[in-house]
């Protein structure tokens, strides 16, 4: 073999031929030399052979002028490689022996040779070339074009498609899996998304209040919203559970989730505390409120008032409470709703309309107390006391009129006089000719007051025996058949006892309630004394001995009190904290106190005894009682729109009428010293 040049050579060029500049080996000839082969130095001298390649493709080496050449390459293959003549048009020697078109990178292809530049022809089903790479157009990583590939889903789970047009050019899409079956241009969505709620186009809304999000939901996907915390569902918007009836808006808030509900026209037996079945009685509704662990009851107003059934009462176990009123349920029977007129008005026949000892909330009520009465003279709506967190909104509180003290009348007087003394004894036989005075006597009423005993025949029982109480009545009065003496009258009481004290305050203030002051009774008066016995004068005597003496007379009971006249009051307070919001209290007029009356007359005296045989002496009578003193007189009630102890109520807006106060009653003796009512929109009573 041939060894080639390995220095440097120069070429040239010329017309109408290219030169090749040596050295050149047979594997990587310089460009245009490849079919001139070997081209060796002949004498290994330092000049330079040149390469002459002609316009017909014949070369001739010509060194140191001489001339070689190689072989001459027909069509088609007129490429002499190395000797050897191949076709330029094919892959394997693309337009010059060193120029070999590789097939495809990946798919089903082949090599291309296409005027000296290598080509790609890609066959079925990767007819696309892509760079060197044969790929299938209707796969959607080069759907239609090397340029085209198609996205997954935007959102949600699904496959990628590819559709291939008439003119070769494709067109993605997507095919939804699973629970996003629902195809959306390039999305994949589940038919119960909000924003594509059973079609794409139809996007639930939110709730315009913000207080919660859209949802979508059923098997025929519909549109609502799921409210957060403390809000609820109302006409495809979240309120707050804290509205009220009277926030027209929230017509929901009206429902059985959030309260009991009880009318006039109800049953407390065949009701459940539904619209469609109320309770009748507001106490068993905040009961059954309390049982279901719901905090309202909503009241009927327009059905009539609760005067059926007793006194409502608010204790620690219907506590935390809200009582709604101001509600029409009988506009459209099933229906409620909020009218601020048809107030749920409580009116007893009798006692406060409410008494309230824990906290409660009261709104569009009315209470109503009935008139006063002799028994019971003060007129109270309602009755608050030790209770903290009391609230009254919107509320008509009305006290009737109250009822005067009572004026007792005078004690009758006595029926009788105390007894009468006891004759002179039977004679006595030893010694002959003697007999015994009449007995001492006592009133069995006022025992204190005893007739004396009357004188005997016997030697030193001549004398009768003094009556009691008070001095010796023997021996005072006139003769009697000679020397001996009656026993003298018991002396008379004329002093009446103390008269009773006038009331000095309006009412005492318990949990008991409100009780107005009565006077005190009159004391009574002294018993009368008890008259003497009758004496005996032995000489003139034969038997028998002298009367004895009557006891004294009962003093007379002391006259009882006026009672306090009757409080009209609306709203009364005892250490209690309580708020007043737009409220009207309305207090009508208080009762007078009563007035005492004036004490008994005392009880008159009896009469002597007879003395029993001559010269004895009749006993003598006992003195009349004192008379009673005169009952105190009673207090004057109060009108009054609020009585209040301990913590002021606060009072907002609203108005407070009252009417007149009760004046003071009398005392027994005409005299008046009690205290007086007093009328005012607000009293502190301390």
């Amino acid at each position: 073999m041939i060894q080639p040049i390995r220095y440097a050579v120069f070429a040239f060029a010329t017309a109408g031929a290219f030169s090749c500049a040596l050295p050149w080996d047979a594997v990587s000839p310089p460009d245009g030399c490849e079919r001139t082969g070997y081209c060796p130095h002949p004498d290994g001298g330092s000049q330079a052979d040149v390469i002459t390649v002609g316009q017909d493709g014949d070369s001739a080496l010509t060194p140191d002028g001489g001339e070689e050449t190689g072989p001459v390459c027909s069509s088609p293959t007129t490429l002499d490689c190395n000797g050897t003549c191949v076709d330029p048009t094919q892959p394997a020697h693309c337009g010059r022996c060193t120029n070999v078109c590789g097939g495809p990178d990946a798919g089903s292809g082949q090599a291309t040779c296409t005027a000296g530049v290598c080509g790609l022809g890609c066959s079925s089903p990767t007819a696309l070339d892509c760079n060197g790479t044969c790929v299938d157009p209707s796969q959607p990583a080069h759907c239609g074009s090397c340029s085209n590939a198609c996205a997954g889903p935007a959102a949600g789970t699904g496959d990628t498609i590819c559709t291939l047009g008439g003119d070769g050019g494709g067109t993605c899409s997507v095919s939804c899996t699973g629970a996003t079956s629902e195809t959306c241009g390039g999305s994949c969505y589940a038919p119960t998304d909000p924003n594509h709620c059973g079609s794409c186009t139809n996007a639930c809304s939110p709730p315009p209040s913000g207080s919660g999000q859209a949802t979508c939901e059923g098997a025929t996907p519909t549109c609502g919203v799921s409210c957060t915390t403390g809000s609820h569902v109302c006409s495809a918007d979240c309120l707050s559970n804290t509205d009220e009836p009277s926030d027209t808006a929230d017509p929901c808030i009206l429902t059985e989730a959030f309260g009991v509900f009880v009318a006039p026209t109800g049953s407390d037996g065949a009701g459940n505390g539904t619209r469609a079945a109320p309770y009748a009685t507001v106490g068993n509704a905040m009961d059954e409120a309390k049982t279901k662990g719901l905090a309202r009851v909503y009241a009927c107003g327009s059905a009539g008032s609760y005067s059926s059934g007793p006194n409502l009462v608010v204790g620690m176990s219907r506590a935390g409470l809200t009582v709604y009123g101001g509600l029409d349920c009988t506009t459209t029977p099933g229906t409620w709703t909020y009218n601020a007129s048809d107030r749920a008005t409580v009116a007893p026949a009798s006692g406060y309309a409410v008494q309230v000892t824990a906290a409660v909330t009261f709104e569009d009520f009315g209470f109503v107390s009935a008139p006063g009465t002799a028994a019971a003279p003060s007129s109270i709506a309602v009755f608050v006391s030790n209770a903290t967190g009391v609230v009254l909104e919107r509320c008509n509180v009305q006290a009737a009129a109250a009822a005067a003290g009572q004026n007792p009348p005078q004690p009758p007087a006595y029926t009788s006089a105390a007894p009468n003394g006891n004759p002179g004894g039977p004679p006595k036989t030893a010694p002959p000719g003697t007999g015994a005075g009449g007995m001492a006597i006592a009133n069995p009423s006022c025992p204190t007051s005893i007739g004396g005993a009357g004188g005997s025949a016997v030697a030193g029982e001549l004398d009768g025996q003094t009556g009691q109480p008070g001095v010796n009545n023997s021996g005072t009065s006139a003769d009697c058949l000679g020397t001996g003496q009656g026993g003298s009258v018991g002396a008379s009481v004329t002093t009446s006892g103390s008269p009773g004290t006038a009331a000095s305050s309006w009412a005492a203030l318990s949990a008991s309630g409100w009780i107005p002051s009565a006077g005190q009774s009159g004391e009574p008066g002294a018993v009368g004394q008890g008259g003497g016995g009758g004496g005996v004068d032995v000489a003139g005597a034969t038997i028998g001995g002298g009367g004895g003496g009557a006891p004294g007379g009962c003093g007379g009971v002391g006259g009882p009190p006026g009672t306090g006249g009757g409080s009209s009051i609306a709203l009364l307070a005892d250490n209690s904290s309580i708020a007043l919001e737009a409220c009207t209290l309305l207090a009508s007029n208080a009762g007078n106190g009563g007035d005492g009356a004036p004490g008994q007359t005392g009880q008159l005296g009896g009469g002597g005894g007879v003395g029993n045989g001559t010269a004895s002496c009749a006993g003598g009578g006992g003195g009349q009682g004192g008379p009673g003193g005169p009952g105190g007189g009673g207090a004057g009630g109060l009108s009054a729109g609020v009585v209040w102890t301990g913590t002021v109520p606060t009072i907002t807006g609203g108005t407070q009428t009252f009417g007149t106060a009760g004046t003071a009653g009398q005392n027994g003796d005409g005299t008046t010293t009690a205290t007086p009512g007093t009328a005012a929109a607000v009293v502190a009573f301390q």
